[in-house]
């Protein structure tokens, strides 16, 4: 079974308001009042792939394997636009700001499941690869690869028809 996605979002707000004090004078009265318009937006972009195999094992026994990768953009700008002057159609100052961020997740996995009787066994193994890669205004950057192993193991029992135990162990491994 493969999968194949993309998707495309977009997002955008424009406000107008008109300053008449600031924290940063300490509430004193800004002369003249600036009227300051905030156009914010920001575009998702991202592509999947999945795939996965699933064979039988036996009657009562099956394995999985698969993997996984993803590619996801995100981009925010904001335009903060200054007027000395209310009802004034050009700013006099305008200041802009982009962040972005482009995220890439991989990952595989191995999964074994076996009945006998009335126990369920089942086991497996998640390999995760995690980039991610951040763009700020003022030029910065910064970067994060992480990588990740996922190990479990899950032992059901069932005595009756409506009666069920479970134990399960997980670990993140980074």
């Amino acid at each position: 079974e493969s999968d194949v996605d993309a998707q495309r979002y977009r997002n955008g707000n424009l406000t107008s308001e008109e300053t008449l004090a600031d924290a940063l004078y300490q509430d004193d009265d800004l002369l003249p009042a600036w009227l300051t318009r905030r156009d914010d937006g920001s575009r998702t972009r991202g592509f999947g792939l999945d795939a996965v195999y699933v064979r039988p094992l036996g009657k009562l026994g099956r394995m999985e394997l698969g993997s996984s990768f993803r590619r996801t953009t995100v981009r925010d700008d904001q335009t903060v636009g200054f007027f000395e002057e209310p009802g004034t159609v050009i700013p006099d100052e305008e200041e802009f700001r982009r962040i972005s961020r482009v995220q890439r997740v991989g990952s595989a996995f191995l999964s074994l499941q076996q009945r006998l009787g009335k126990v369920a066994l089942s086991g497996g193994l998640r390999a995760e690869w995690i980039g991610e890669d951040f763009a700020f205004p003022l030029g910065d950057a910064l970067e994060r690869d992480e990588t990740r192993l996922l190990p479990n193991i899950n032992i059901n029992w069932n005595p009756k028809q409506r009666m069920g135990f479970r134990l399960s162990y997980s670990r993140r491994m980074s």
